[in-house]
C-alpha cells in the first residue's frame, strides 16, 4: 500500500493546493492544517486562513484502511517524519534515520542479502557470503567447466556459474565420455595397448596365431589364416570341416547343372530325357511355320490360323474403292476415299447461302462480308451500333458531346451543356449566377454587382454600427461585458410569432479566420436573452435569422455562415425583457455547425 507521509504532503499536497486564482486581483490560499486550527464543529481542509505553517502540514489518516490510525499507519500520524519509501525510517521516524528513501527494502542493520546492494549501508556489498566472485567447478569427465561463485537466484546463497558439458557415448579412449565417472566401460573390443592375445583355429584351410592390441586400443588382425569363402574347389576353405558343401549340382560336380537337350539323353540329371525342349509337333528345332494351304502346319490344332486375310483368303486384303461397298473387309464402306460430305467424287465449293457446302463445319467461310452476312457491308450511321461490323460504334458521326445530333444549346444551368469547355458562357448575369441580377438592399453588400455598395438605397436611419460602437467577434473567441442601457432599435420574429427582442442590445461584428459555419451562443449570459442576426448594422438591413432559448436554459445560439474571407456577419444581443436593467452578456463562437 502506498503511504503519504508529513514529509510527503509538505513537498506535494501544499504546494500544489496554494493555487493563485486571477480572479479581479484577489489571491486565496488553501490551508490543509490541524483540526485545532479549525472553528468548532469543521472541519480545517480547505478552510482559507491565508496561514501555511508548519503545524498544517499534518494530515491524519488510516493509510492502512483498517478502521484505526495506529502503528500500521506508521509515517503517517507521526509528525515530522518524512518517510519516501514505506519502510517506517527517515528524518523524525520513530524507527530511526534511513540511508535510502527511495527504497523501502534498504536501511541501517537491514539484512544483507547476495544481490549487488549494500542492504544495511555499513559501505560493504554481500560481505556476508566470502567467496563471492572465487573460481569453481561443475560436471564429471568430459563435461567438467570451470566457472565462478555468483549470487543465487534467491539471493540466500552462492552457485558456480559454470555450464557442464553434455555427456557422449562412451568410447574406448581412456577419458569418461558420458560424464558417469568411469572410463571405457562397457566399450566392445576394449584393449589396452602392447596386450597380445592367441586367435584363430587349425581346421581346414586356417591356421591359428596372435593378435596384438594397438595404441589406439583396439585389437589388431590375427597373424593366422582366417576362414574365407567356401569355393567349389575340393577344400575346406570356411574351416567348418566340410568340403565343398551347398556347392555341388545335381550331377554331383562344380558349376552349374547341364542345360537339357534335344538328344535323346538326361543331362540335366533329372531322370527325364529331352523335356520342356521337344516342339509342339514332338521333334526337335523350330515348330514348322504355319501356311495358308488348309492344313495345321505348326501342329497347334488349327489350320491357317494367323495367315489369312480380312476376308477370309490367302493373300493380300483387296484394295477399297468408292463404290458403297466394304472391299477389304473393315466393316465399313469407302472409308477414306469419300469426299468431306461423304459422296465420290470433289468436295462441293462453298457458295454463299447460309449452308455448309463444301462440309467443313463452317457456313459460308470466306464469301461472307464483316458483318457475316451476304452482300456489302451496311454503312454506319449514327444510333449507337457497329453498323459496318468494324469495332466501332457511330465513328465520325458524333457531336462535340459524343451524342448523335446537333449540339445542345448553352443554358444557365452551371453546366458545359454545349460541350466546350466552358460553363454558362453568354447566359450568366453580372453576378455570375443563373436569373435576374439581385435587388441592391441596404446591407453593406454589393447585391448588384454594380461595383458600388448600397447606391442609393439606404434611407437615413438608426445605425446600431455607428451609434453603440460594435464590438468585432472573431471567431472562434468569447466576448464578456454589459449590455446597452438603450432600448432595442431591432427586433425579430420566429416562424411569424410576437416581435422579440424590445429589451437593451449589443451589436456584433463577427470576422472569422477561415470561411464556413460559426455557432453564436449566449451560454453563461446572466438574463434571458434574444439572439439574432440582420444583413446588416442599419436598421432597415432584412432579418436572417432569429432565436430565443434554442440553447442551454434561457441562453439562445444561431448558427451564421462566413461565405468568403473578409465578409463580416452582424450579430444582435437582445433582452426579451423590455424593462431589463443592466446585465453582464457572455457571446461566444465557435467554428462549426450549432449542436
Amino acid at each position: 500500500m502506498r503511504r503519504w507521509t508529513a514529509g510527503r504532503v509538505r513537498a506535494g499536497v501544499v504546494q500544489a493546493g496554494l493555487i493563485a486564482l486571477g480572479l479581479g486581483g484577489c489571491q486565496a490560499a488553501l490551508d490543509i492544517g490541524r483540526p485545532e486550527d479549525a472553528a468548532p464543529g469543521r472541519s480545517d481542509v480547505g478552510a482559507p486562513d491565508g496561514a501555511t505553517p508548519a503545524s498544517d502540514m499534518m494530515i491524519r489518516a488510516d493509510a492502512s484502511a483498517d478502521g484505526a490510525v495506529d502503528r500500521e499507519d506508521a509515517g503517517v500520524i507521526s509528525p515530522g517524519c518524512e518517510d519516501g519509501d514505506g519502510d517506517e525510517r527517515g528524518d523524525g521516524c520513530p524507527l530511526g534515520p534511513d540511508c535510502d528513501d527511495g527504497d523501502d527494502g534498504i536501511w541501517p542493520g537491514a539484512p544483507e542479502t547476495c544481490d549487488g546492494r549494500d542492504e544495511d549501508c555499513d559501505g560493504q556489498v554481500d560481505e556476508a557470503f566470502p567467496g563471492l566472485g572465487e573460481a569453481c567447478g561443475v560436471g564429471l569427465g568430459a563435461c567438467t567447466a570451470r566457472g565462478r561463485l555468483v549470487c543465487s537466484a534467491d539471493g540466500d546463497g552462492l552457485t558456480c556459474d559454470g555450464q557442464a558439458g553434455a555427456p557422449e557415448e562412451e568410447r574406448c579412449n581412456e577419458r569418461d565420455d558420458d560424464c558417469d565417472g568411469q572410463v571405457d566401460e562397457g566399450v566392445a573390443q576394449c584393449c589396452a595397448p602392447g596386450e597380445v592375445r592367441p586367435c584363430g583355429t587349425a581346421v581346414g584351410a586356417c591356421t591359428t596365431g596372435q593378435q596384438a592390441c594397438s595404441p589406439e586400443r583396439a585389437w589388431g588382425a590375427c597373424s593366422g589364416r582366417g576362414p574365407a569363402q567356401e569355393t567349389c574347389e575340393g577344400t575346406d576353405e570356411d574351416c567348418d570341416g566340410q568340403v565343398d558343401e551347398g556347392l555341388l549340382n545335381a550331377c554331383g560336380a562344380c558349376g552349374a547343372v547341364p542345360r537339357e537337350q534335344c538328344n535323346g539323353q538326361d543331362d540335366d540329371c533329372d531322370g527325364r530325357s529331352d523335356e520342356g525342349v521337344l516342339n509342339a509337333c514332338g521333334g526337335c528345332g523350330a515348330v514348322p511355320r504355319e501356311q495358308c494351304n488348309g492344313e495345321d502346319d505348326d501342329c497347334d490344332g488349327r489350320s491357317d490360323e494367323g495367315v489369312l486375310n480380312a476376308c477370309g483368303g490367302c493373300g493380300a486384303v483387296p484394295a477399297e474403292v468408292c463404290n458403297g461397298e466394304d472391299d477389304d473387309c473393315d466393316g465399313r464402306s469407302d472409308e477414306g476415299v469419300a469426299n468431306a460430305c461423304g459422296g465420290c467424287g470433289p468436295v462441293p465449293e462453298d457458295t454463299c447461302n447460309g449452308a455448309d457446302d463444301d462440309c467443313d463445319g463452317r457456313a459460308d467461310e470466306g464469301v461472307a462480308n464483316a458483318c457475316g452476312g451476304c452482300g456489302d457491308v451496311p454503312t454506319e450511321a449514327c444510333n449507337g451500333n457497329d453498323d459496318d461490323c468494324d469495332g466501332r460504334t457511330d465513328e465520325g458521326l458524333l457531336n462535340a458531346c459524343g451524342a448523335c445530333g446537333p449540339v445542345p444549346r448553352e443554358v444557365c444551368n452551371r453546366a458545359d451543356d454545349d460541350c466546350d469547355g466552358r460553363t454558362d458562357e453568354g447566359v450568366a448575369n453580372a453576378c455570375g449566377a443563373c436569373g435576374a441580377v439581385p435587388v441592391e438592399v441596404c446591407n453593406q453588400m454589393d447585391d448588384d454587382c454594380d461595383g458600388a455598395v448600397d447606391d442609393g438605397v439606404c434611407a437615413p436611419a438608426v445605425d446600431a454600427c455607428a451609434e453603440g460602437a460594435p464590438v468585432v467577434l472573431v471567431g472562434g473567441a468569447m466576448w464578456e461585458g454589459p449590455i446597452g442601457g438603450a432600448l432595442s432599435h431591432y427586433t425579430c420574429q420566429i416562424e411569424g410569432g410576437p416581435e422579440l427582442g424590445r429589451g437593451p442590445e449589443r451589436a456584433f461584428i463577427v470576422v472569422g479566420p477561415l470561411a464556413g459555419n460559426y455557432c453564436i451562443s449566449t451560454e453563461g449570459s446572466d438574463f434571458d436573452t434574444v439572439l439574432h442576426q440582420r444583413g446588416g448594422c442599419n436598421v432597415e438591413a432584412p432579418s436572417l435569422s432569429c432565436d430565443d432559448d434554442g440553447g442551454p436554459g434561457v441562453t439562445s445560439q444561431i448558427q451564421v455562415r462566413i461565405p468568403f474571407l473578409g465578409v463580416p456577419a452582424f450579430v444582435f444581443v437582445d433582452s426579451l425583457n423590455p424593462n431589463q436593467g443592466p446585465g453582464t452578456i457572455r457571446i461566444r463562437s465557435t467554428l462549426g455547425a450549432c449542436p
